[in-house]
């Protein structure tokens, strides 16, 4: 919530990919029947692009909207005890479904027995991939 991926990764990542495949797309038309052009390439354009890209997505990326829609918000160091409790400093908490919002380092050294983790085939997390699709 306004972390990481708001404001370093996620997001200005995905917003100079596209303007980046735009272009690309410039480049590489004449395969399609689009006469190639070398594109003019605005830094400053693209760096506000980014900073609109954050804009709109913060405002529902926020402790305030979430506890809007109805969701219990809990800061602290948390982690899984098994599939269906979380533990957040002394609190033990379960519910049919549970977001730990790690930012960009989960620590899965205390995860508890039967909780899957991005070691095993079939479950996994961001870390280190690119993901193109979003």
């Amino acid at each position: 919530m306004g972390g990481d991926c708001l404001n370093t990764g996620c997001v200005p990542s995905k917003a100079l990919i596209a303007a980046a495949r735009r272009a690309h797309d410039l480049r590489t038309g004449a395969p399609l029947g689009i006469a190639s052009v070398e594109p003019t390439v605005d830094f400053a354009a693209v760096h506000a692009h980014v900073h609109r890209a954050i804009a709109t997505i913060a405002p529902v990326d926020s402790v305030e909207h979430m506890t809007e829609l109805g969701c219990e918000v809990i800061r602290g160091d948390g982690f899984l005890t098994d599939r269906s409790h979380v533990a957040v400093g002394d609190r033990k908490l379960s519910a049919p479904r549970i977001v730990l919002a790690v930012g960009s380092r989960p620590d899965r050294r205390r995860a508890g027995a039967g909780v899957p983790t991005a070691r095993q085939p079939g479950h996994g997390d961001r870390a280190g991939t690119s993901d193109a699709d979003g």
